[in-house]
């Protein structure tokens, strides 16, 4: 079984960070992160060292301990430190990562494997993904292997053709400039492509795709592996916060005073059009109500139709509430008319639209 060539400190993860350091210990980290961007890792074991010695428990500082070790080629070391902030802080998902990084990186490709499993059962996380892919690729051509040995002219079919690059989860100061697995500005080996699951061809990366939002961790996990499966790459599992509208008010500016807004609701009545009030209070009162719509396409409807009769109403959204919701990048290949209607029939209540990969 092959190596994988590199091992790449993913830029732009987020930690999860279970203690609150102070500024000393902040500026110390900053300095050591900064250090291990430019590749300067001795140096920055050097800085690192003083504060791992006054505050041997700082999760951030045993976390980029453990990458200086990894990058030092010190495998053994850099996964009983893993080990030991896994323990220390279950819900701490780098730690789970890594370990399965460094796992792949020995030859242990079920550990790495069960590991990275572990980890998106609990955080759907971009860069333990694209390792489990890796992962799954290496397992892939040792069978291929495994098969040419047993039989070598048996007419299977080839090995896939990739370079496996691994990606170690770090904490969020670190981001080295270095494109990640999560990084859009990766540039991707020509032969790295995904074998679909799913019997669809697969063809090199020619687009990017945005879905959304799902609710729940375990909703944007399926729709992430599905993704894999289809042959995509999965590039980032985001979580953001959407405001979702519960109505639209068709309106009329306020008039200058109640009396005005009588007259104009009495002209709009006699030209046929019954369903106005006057609005009585709030920052529109005074004005005239052309109803309230909970769909934004009969809203606009009624904007136009309006406007058509000479009446340049507005609308205002209403009942508006901010909800917590996941989306995932992914880039693809083939045909986007194909991948819209694979993921139709399998989400149909999610979108997923094309969108710029830059």
């Amino acid at each position: 079984m092959r190596r994988p060539k590199k091992a790449l400190i993913a830029s732009g993860m987020l930690a999860v960070l279970l203690a609150a350091p102070g500024a000393h210990c902040d500026g110390q980290l900053d300095r050591a992160l900064e250090l291990a961007s430019q590749k300067r890792y001795a140096e920055a074991g050097d800085v690192l060292a003083p504060l791992l010695e006054r505050e041997p428990g700082h999760p951030r500082a045993r976390l980029l301990d453990g990458i200086l070790h990894a990058r030092a080629g010190r495998l053994d070391a850099a996964v009983e430190v893993f080990e030991a902030l896994r323990r220390d802080h279950p819900d701490m998902p780098e730690p789970y990562n890594n370990l399965a990084v460094l796992h792949a990186l020995q030859g242990r490709l079920d550990d790495a494997r069960t590991g990275l499993l572990a980890v998106l059962h609990r955080w759907p996380d971009a860069v333990a993904y694209a390792n489990l892919g890796d992962v799954y690729t290496e397992l892939a051509r040792g069978a291929y292997e495994r098969a040419r040995e047993l039989e070598p002219d048996g007419g299977h079919r080839s090995e896939p053709a990739m370079d496996t690059a691994f990606a170690l989860a770090q904490t969020p100061a670190a981001s080295s400039g270095e494109p990640g697995r999560n990084s859009p500005g990766r540039e991707d080996d020509p032969a790295d492509e995904r074998k679909p699951d799913s019997g669809v061809a697969s063809t090199p990366a020619s687009f990017c795709v945005h879905a959304g939002g799902f609710t729940d961790r375990r909703s944007v996990a399926d729709a992430a592996l599905w993704l894999q499966s289809y042959g995509a790459e999965v590039v980032e599992v985001r979580h953001e916060e959407r405001q979702v509208v519960g109505s639209y008010r068709v309106y009329l500016p306020p008039a200058a005073s109640r009396e005005a807004a009588v007259a104009k609701l009495r002209e709009i009545r006699r030209q046929g059009i019954r369903d106005v009030a006057v609005i009585d209070d709030g920052t529109l009162a005074n004005g005239i109500s052309f109803g309230v719509f909970r769909n934004a396409d009969n809203m606009h409807r009624r904007v136009a139709a309006l406007g058509r009769d000479g009446y340049p109403v507005r609308s205002v959204p209403q009942d508006v509430t901010v909800v917590e919701v996941y989306v995932i990048r992914a880039r693809a290949g083939g045909e986007t008319a194909a991948l819209d209607a694979a993921w139709a029939a399998r989400f149909p209540e999610r979108s997923v639209r094309v969108v710029d990969c830059g």
